[in-house]
């Protein structure tokens, strides 16, 4: 019987299956993120470009699903808040901070909170707490927050707002690359800085610029468009602002903020009043 093959933390795709395809792009490569590269060969032998293997292939290769971790920490909600609180408080000047402070402020005990830390060896010290730019480079670390492109669909408010939020222009983890007109006739060409895009381009674009982030910021029939165009391109998360649900192939991973959903949310808790509000409802 064959021995079973045991993944290490890492994995190399080429050790692991070992192959001997040096035109291989992914050959002899120290990245281990395969599934991110054209023109591999592991599957067929014919060059795949990213979008055209990840929905057939990578989704169900062994190294692949080792890195697609199926439950992320249940600390993960709180590691995101604990970051942006002392991205505030460094700008306000504080140099340490104890997990008493940050407990206070964010309403979590402050065993919680070192607790959370400690799951990815971020520890304090002693009668002094955390210095503040090493606790918020060590949660960007973490959570492995670096600058990424993101495109957005849409021409309205919604869009508008988008574009002037702190979130996406850059200063933070993401930014606006393009936006992209949501239907084949939108009459709209600029909004703000932004030259919008014709529709027609947003397939090419986002395969050639290997965007992984899209965001909807549309409504009615151009969603369920824009999805379709969406399935053949290197797109891996949705940031859904519309109250459509949206049908994405396999691997795809969508956020919904609809605002009316949130809203009703607020409207029930309004009628009653000495309910708690569940953790689920307060960060819908």
């Amino acid at each position: 019987m064959a021995k079973r093959k045991t993944l290490k933390k890492e994995v190399i795709c080429w050790e692991y299956h070992d192959c001997k395809k040096a035109n291989c792009t992914a050959y002899r490569k120290k990245s281990v993120k395969c599934w991110l590269l054209d023109g591999t060969k592991c599957h067929t032998g014919e060059p795949l470009t990213q979008s055209e293997k990840f929905k057939d292939y990578c989704i169900t290769c062994t190294v692949y699903r080792s890195f697609a971790k199926s439950t992320p920490p249940s600390s993960l909600l709180r590691i995101c808040l604990y970051l942006e609180m002392v991205k505030n408080l460094r700008a306000q000047g504080v140099k340490t901070i104890s997990s008493r402070y940050l407990g206070n402020a964010l309403g979590v005990k402050p065993s919680q909170i070192r607790k959370d830390l400690s799951e990815f060896n971020i520890f304090g010290e002693s009668g002094f707490g955390y210095n503040t730019k090493s606790l918020e480079h060590d949660l960007c670390k973490t959570l492995k927050i670096e600058k990424v492109p993101v495109v957005l669909i849409g021409c309205g408010d919604w869009a508008r707002a988008l574009t002037n939020e702190p979130a996406f222009n850059g200063k933070r983890a993401f930014f606006i690359k393009d936006i992209f007109a949501p239907t084949y006739d939108c009459k709209v060409k600029t909004l703000g800085d932004y030259k919008i895009l014709p529709l027609s381009k947003l397939l090419p674009y986002i395969n050639k610029n290997h965007i992984q982030i899209a965001i909807l910021a549309t409504s009615g029939a151009s969603v369920k468009n824009t999805v379709e165009i969406l399935k053949n391109t290197s797109i891996r998360i949705i940031l859904n602002f519309s109250s459509t649900r949206l049908e994405v192939n396999p691997g795809v991973k969508v956020f919904n903020f609809c605002l009316e959903a949130k809203l009703g949310v607020v409207c029930y808790y309004l009628h009653n009043i000495d309910l708690p509000v569940l953790p689920e409802h307060a960060f819908l």
